[in-house]
């Protein structure tokens, strides 16, 4: 399945630091890829991440699989104790939180504030995914 010029895969960068983690998504959070993502999330959570950030500002595209992978993934960290937060989520992503009524379940920080979550934990330790870890399954 190849990729269209103007449309570019989940890429992932991870910062972790002490309990928390920032995920700097960029590409596309969409059916193909929304189970490798998932895997890559757990596998990267260690068991003392209270708060994960998910950074959604240079998503291209999140459609409703991604979505609902992101509501999977608030539930886990609820059942843990954790809190999955959406940093600047684009109009274009209100619309579709707000469309859904996910504003009211998720927690969305956004402004100076998401600013000042994003530089905190741009501070710690680095995980980067390979280009082709979210890339969905190639048919025979």
């Amino acid at each position: 399945m190849a990729h269209s010029p103007s449309s570019q895969p989940l890429r992932a960068t991870v910062h972790q630091l002490d309990r928390e983690q920032l995920w700097l998504l960029r590409g596309r959070l969409t059916h193909p890829v929304v189970d490798a993502f998932r895997n890559g999330v757990l596998q990267t959570l260690a068991p003392a991440v209270e708060r994960v950030y998910f950074d959604t500002s240079q998503l291209e595209h999140i459609d409703s699989a991604g979505l609902g992978i992101l509501m999977a993934l608030h539930r886990e960290l609820r059942q843990r104790g954790g809190q999955l937060i959406l940093l600047s989520p684009s109009a274009q992503q209100m619309n579709l939180l707000r469309g859904c009524r996910l504003h009211l379940i998720l927690t969305l920080v956004t402004g100076l504030e998401a600013e000042e979550h994003r530089g905190r934990l741009l501070r710690g330790e680095t995980v980067e995914f390979p280009h082709d870890a979210f890339l969905p399954p190639q048919l025979p």
